[in-house]
């Protein structure tokens, strides 16, 4: 008989090893680059698919290869030869992520090391100029569905490759993501919060039982596969995420049956380790609070750790209110706050930037993530007006990933996510495909 584990060991050593990917990713990028050029969305999907994915860090070809820039700048030519295929417009959502690039701006100028807030300032000036060629080629809702599709199976791709890696090896935890802005195994498992409501809209989406039958199954691995983080930030984002996709749903009670049994499915594979995680976040408030009133115990881990990093960057920040130390100055101002400090980074995306880019940089930040959850009540709210099923749950699932990140992000430095401002595009076209694409 034919068990998952050796279902998932043949397709590692036949699907996921350095020459058949390597001859895959190479054919996958020629059909693109091919299509692309008279296609732009083509190319800025690509973008972002590699951006999740990562080949560089897996396979030596790709390794030297700055595929990123290769992707902006085809898309930049394809969209100067298909100028059709585009609209170019700044919505209002878009005004405060630009209020953030000059507040980004300000922490790479005044930091107390440029050199090391340099990287930091220009990703946020790379992924807003891709973000502004997104916005341009989003002009239908097949636009959207074709970035939609992009983003699945690229996780999906990935969770495949996870379930592979961590069950063929007989362990029950991922050491680390992907790679780039998903490195480490926390940012992984925010990074599968936030992709969980895309697995749903996908089941909803779905014409045949089949598909569904599919995309449920990826759906319950991609569970299993957040489980592998053992991230307990990530079993709060995903709580989150559920919670914005139960409120919003119209059959809440079929809902909740049918999550429970997926629950019920996942619940039988969970190791009892990874409950221990979950558990100790209920258990650890006297450590916490002590933390915040300056007693840090270092005998045992407990997240008390991560508290008193917060503790440290709020210093910060009432020192360094306007501009903050500087992008990646975090670590190295530790030490002016902390006699013994560790070298690591706030554990706290509001507290991260707050402290490296002042409260002017958070402002704008939070400023833009709340525009994004209005953007989307607002569209949810229109499309229930309009009885359009369409702008409903796509304005659920964005709304869901988005709270996945704000909940998450609490307890990780993650202020840079190709995914976050993948949403945030996202979520500034859709006002503007309202209309059915026959009429656009």
């Amino acid at each position: 008989m034919l068990s998952p584990n050796f279902i998932l060991k043949i397709i590692g050593l036949t699907v996921y090893n350095q020459s058949v990917l390597t001859l895959l990713w190479l054919g996958v990028l020629a059909t693109a680059i091919l299509k692309g050029l008279s296609q732009p969305r083509v190319l800025l999907g690509l973008y972002f698919s590699l951006s999740i994915i990562n080949p560089q860090s897996s396979l030596s070809l790709f390794s030297g290869l700055p595929l990123m820039k290769i992707m902006i700048l085809l898309s930049l030519a394809s969209l100067m030869m298909n100028q059709n295929q585009a609209h170019f417009r700044f919505p209002g959502l878009f005004v405060m992520f630009f209020f953030f690039i000059i507040c980004s701006g300000l922490s790479y100028v005044t930091a107390v090391d440029p050199g090391l807030a340099s990287k930091r300032f220009s990703e946020f000036n790379k992924i807003f100029f891709v973000c502004i060629l997104t916005l341009a080629v989003l002009v239908t809702r097949e636009d959207y569905d074709f970035l939609h599709r992009i983003i699945v199976y690229s996780f999906y791709y990935l969770i495949l490759k996870t379930l592979t890696e961590t069950q063929t090896m007989g362990r029950w935890y991922a050491v680390q993501g992907p790679g780039g802005w998903i490195g480490d195994s926390n940012d992984w498992g925010i990074a599968i919060a936030m992709f969980l409501p895309f697995a749903y809209v996908e089941v909803i989406k779905a014409k045949t039982l089949t598909m569904k039958a599919v995309h449920s199954l990826a759906g319950i691995s991609t569970l299993l596969a957040l489980t592998f983080t053992s991230s307990r930030g990530a079993f709060l984002a995903t709580v989150a995420a559920c919670l914005v996709l139960l409120v919003t749903e119209a059959e809440r009670t079929k809902a909740l049956l049918v999550g429970l049994i997926i629950l019920m499915v996942v619940a039988v594979y969970i190791p009892e380790s990874y409950m221990d995680q979950v558990r100790s976040i209920f258990e650890s408030s006297d450590s916490v609070e002590n933390a915040w009133q300056g007693e840090l115990d270092t005998e045992e881990y407990s997240g008390a750790e991560r508290v008193w990093n917060w503790k440290l960057a709020k210093r910060m920040m009432d020192d360094f209110p306007f501009a903050g130390v500087g992008w990646g100055n975090y670590v190295s101002m530790k030490r002016k706050y902390d006699l013994e400090p560790e070298p690591t980074v706030a554990h706290s995306t509001w507290f991260q930037i707050g402290s490296e880019a002042g409260y002017t940089g958070l402002i704008a930040f939070v400023s833009m993530l709340l525009l994004a959850f209005r953007s989307l009540l607002q569209t949810w709210l229109a499309g229930r007006q309009q009885d359009d099923p369409w702008l409903i749950l796509n304005a659920r699932c964005l709304a869901a990933g988005l709270a996945a990140f704000c909940v998450g992000a609490t307890f990780i430095s993650r202020e840079y996510s190709d995914l976050l401002f993948c949403y945030i595009v996202m979520t500034a076209a859709m006002p503007t495909l309202q209309v059915p694409d026959t009429e656009v």
